[in-house]
């Protein structure tokens, strides 16, 4: 492990302690100050924190359960995910950087044009990776949820390359052109597909790369850590290094 991760593990912790009364309570009932976690190997010292128990804590101290480490006036957006757990975003996380990781091991990159078919509404998901994409110099449609139709013609229109979104949308979208008579793997330009949020079912692997020629990029991930772990020939998930010193604490 390179010492900026370490750096960046231990800020992460002391930041957490200092500014989060909740996380403070955690290290202290476990006897732990900041000093003990300066290794990924000290981690397994802190306790686990369940989602449930994070959406108890929320209905006990509304409303961030005593884990913002930001000054709320700093906040750029606050989520709702499922829990229901309120998120907060301050801008630049380690989030983010787990987004930029499986960006690139997708093989997205400038000059790509994306359909982004994650929700906008609420959820962190549609904006936090649409942030990145722009970042990265892609095109993005920001297509979220329904309207086959008319995501099939932005997809020819707009001469789409990447798709993001969940693996089933893909194969409706897909099986919607056949129907319409239309050949995907000639007619169109779409040729990467990072999917998440639900499995992946192998014989639908095999046939988004043999069937329909894309290089498919399967992640998981949560609204409070980012992207955890992928795979891009199916078989086990493997993990994603930057979230392995997430705190999950707004910082």
């Amino acid at each position: 492990m390179s010492t900026s991760h370490e750096d960046k593990l231990r800020h992460i912790v002391q930041h957490a302690c200092a500014n989060a009364p909740a996380v403070k309570a955690i290290f202290d009932e476990a006897k732990l100050t900041p000093d003990d976690i300066q290794t990924l190997a000290n981690l397994d010292k802190i306790p686990v924190t369940s989602k449930d128990r994070l959406a108890e804590l929320q209905q006990s101290d509304p409303p961030f359960g005593g884990f913002l480490a930001v000054p709320p006036g700093t906040l750029q957006h606050i989520f709702l995910s499922p829990g229901p757990l309120y998120e907060p975003h301050a801008g630049e996380s380690a989030v983010m950087d787990t987004i930029r990781e499986i960006f690139s091991i997708a093989g997205f990159a400038a000059g790509d044009v994306v359909i982004n078919t994650f929700g906008y509404h609420l959820i962190p998901t549609g904006l936090t990776v649409d942030q990145v994409l722009r970042e990265m110099g892609a095109t993005v449609i920001p297509a979220g949820v329904g309207n086959p139709d008319l995501q099939i013609k932005m997809m020819l229109d707009l001469k789409v390359t990447s798709y993001l979104g969940t693996p089933s949308w893909l194969m409706a979208l897909i099986k919607k052109t056949e129907e319409m008579g239309l050949d995907f793997r000639q007619g169109f330009t779409l040729r990467k597909a990072l999917v998440s949020a639900e499995p992946l079912p192998p014989p639908m692997r095999q046939a988004f790369v043999d069937k329909y020629g894309l290089k498919v990029t399967n992640a998981y991930g949560t609204a409070e850590l980012g992207f955890l772990a992928y795979n891009t020939e199916g078989g086990l998930l493997m993990p994603l290094l930057e979230t392995s010193i997430n705190s999950g604490c707004q910082s």
